[in-house]
């Protein structure tokens, strides 16, 4: 994959060389040869050279693992890419979304928005009588997290099913396709799964303030989402 890419790289940075990027004639006519020739040598092919380029983007997600961090694969699922946690230098965490540009950065985008809503979200139930009649911090927390598990849970679904128009078909070969040449590029390393939030009567009215607030919460991601999402399977 790597030879691959190289060859593909100087095979456009030879294309480009044309009288109307200020060769000259005998220039571009010498670099279209070259270019003939590597592609030859290599067997490459003109889809191969004008195939989309897979790209990162990263959003910084803190250095806690919580109930959160499993929405982060269905954003990416749903914007035909796919997703890992990388370790950064400070110590916190950052979600990386991988795939054909334009999909990693519609994830990153619809992470922000979905992170955003979940934020506000648990500092608002911060202030219910539910989460204040709690008089441990233990408790409280466990409340919390309830709370944010039920949301996540809701919010992850109605990604899923809504998928922005695209059909589920487009979206599974483009996150498998990324997954594979993912896992060409770096060594991945399987985390230990989360443990679950409280599912328990105690915590069942959290819960259901959870569900609620993952269904308040608006996913059309205004004008400017809906543009970026229909870039998701080389939509125009």
């Amino acid at each position: 994959m790597a030879d691959l890419r190289a060859i593909r790289d100087r095979i456009r940075a030879l294309r480009a060389r044309t009288v109307d990027n200020g060769c000259t004639e005998a220039e571009a006519e010498a670099a279209a040869e070259a270019a003939m020739r590597l592609m030859a040598d290599h067997n490459v092919s003109d889809e191969e050279v004008e195939l989309p380029e897979y790209a990162e983007a990263a959003v910084t997600i803190g250095g806690r693992r919580s109930v959160i961090d499993s929405l982060w694969p269905r954003i990416a699922r749903v914007c035909g890419c796919t997703s890992f946690i990388r370790q950064e230098w400070d110590g916190d965490r950052a979600v990386v979304y991988f795939g054909l540009e334009p999909n990693p950065e519609i994830a990153a985008y619809v992470h922000v928005v979905c992170a955003g809503a979940i934020r506000r979200a648990i500092a608002d139930f911060r202030k219910t009588p539910e989460y204040r009649r709690k008089r441990t911090v233990r408790t409280r927390n466990e409340m919390v997290r309830a709370f944010t598990d039920a949301m996540v849970q809701r919010l992850g679904r109605r990604l899923l099913d809504m998928r922005f128009g695209i059909g589920w078909g487009t979206l599974q070969e483009q996150g498998e396709k990324a997954l594979l040449e993912l896992e060409s590029r770096y060594t991945l390393k399987t985390l230990a799964p989360i443990k679950a939030a409280s599912q328990g009567a105690k915590t069942a009215r959290a819960r259901a303030a959870g569900h609620a607030a993952g269904s308040a919460v608006s996913v059309n991601m205004g004008v400017a989402g809906q543009r970026d999402m229909k870039l998701i399977g080389g939509g125009k």
